[in-house]
Formats: C-alpha cells, structure tokens, sequence
C-alpha cells in the first residue's frame, strides 16, 4: 500500500437547461456527475488537491461543488438543490466548496482551487466520488447540455 501517482479527472456535467427557463441562485446544474477510479481501491482512499470548472456558455457567475462518496438523489436540473439526511452523510469532508468568480477568458470562463488537501474514502462497492454543482447566482440557460467541465486533481492511495 502506498501513495499513487497524482491523477487528473476531466468529467462533464449532463442534463443542463438548454431551453427558455432561467437558473435561480441555489438551483442544481445538471444531474449528478461521476467522478470514475478515482480512489486506489473499492472503498478506497485519496486526497483531492484541485478542481477548475471550465464554463463554456461564458455564464456561470458563482458556483458551489458538493462532493459525495456514494450516489445520492439530487435535485432536479435547474430545481432548487437539497438532499435528504441519508444523503447528507455521504458528503465528503470539506464540502462544499464556494468556487471562487469565473474569470471571462473570451467566450469561456474559467475558475480554480488550489493547493487542497482533501481526504476522501469512497464508498463501498466501487472506486467513485459523486460531484454535484449548484449555482449561487441567477443566469440564463445554457447553449450545449455538457457546457460545464470540472477537472479534479487527485492523489491515490492504495
């Protein structure tokens, strides 16, 4: 057992509103992401040490990642987020994490954290983390229902 070399997951979020209904602060982006093999082992360990969201609608203002070690029943894309007791204890310590403002790089927006040290253990009967990611601002639809891109980096532990 030992310490893995680190690993970067690039994941795309799915089911975003692509028609005339607008986002409201505290509403779920998409439907919940899997973040695959991401721990050393079934129910194993890792540190996460960086996430950047990548926002190709250029819209996202303020965001919220929610990190979980096992699945849990989400909101409804663009319905206000909540999760039930048995799902709140499945969140990984540390979450969530407030992304700092996307910064308009020319029709795509970009936002970072770095230099964490996030221990996580994922659940029993796979190697996953579960990614929800919620907006903490009002803002239009969106153009492509994959326009949102996190890459978590991660360090393994087996």
């Amino acid at each position: 057992m030992g310490w893995g070399p680190p690993k970067v997951v690039l994941v795309d979020a799915a089911g975003l509103t692509t028609s005339a209904t607008a986002y409201s602060s505290g509403d779920q982006l998409g439907t919940e992401i899997t973040l695959p093999d991401v721990a050393g082992a079934t129910a194993g360990f890792g540190i996460i040490t960086g996430i950047s969201l990548i926002d190709d609608g250029d819209i996202l203002l303020s965001t919220e990642i929610y990190v979980f070690s096992d699945t849990t029943t989400e909101a409804a894309d663009n319905a206000a987020a909540a999760w039930s007791d048995a799902d709140a204890v499945k969140i990984v310590p540390g979450f969530p994490l407030v992304m700092p403002a996307p910064i308009d790089v020319g029709g795509v927006r970009v936002a970072g954290l770095g230099n964490l040290w996030i221990p996580f253990q994922s659940g029993s009967g796979h190697d996953d983390l579960f990614v929800d990611v919620v907006t903490r601002s009002a803002h239009t639809f969106f153009t492509a229902a994959d326009d949102v891109h996190l890459r978590f980096s991660i360090i393994q532990y087996s």
